[in-house]
């Protein structure tokens, strides 16, 4: 998937990214439940250690 914006110097840009398997058992299945999950969910963006 490739996606091309359109970005002003000296203009904040922030780009939201979210996904979730429609067909998972227990996940968000309405706006409200996503919601409260990416309000509520840790974040952790240190480079993983462990390189599988």
């Amino acid at each position: 998937m490739a996606i091309a914006l359109k970005v002003e110097p000296g203009k904040p840009f922030v780009y939201y990214y979210g996904s979730a398997w429609d067909e998972g058992v227990g996940g968000p299945c309405t706006r409200g439940e996503w919601d409260r999950y990416t309000l509520t969910a840790p974040v952790d963006f240190r480079v993983p250690t462990d390189r599988r």
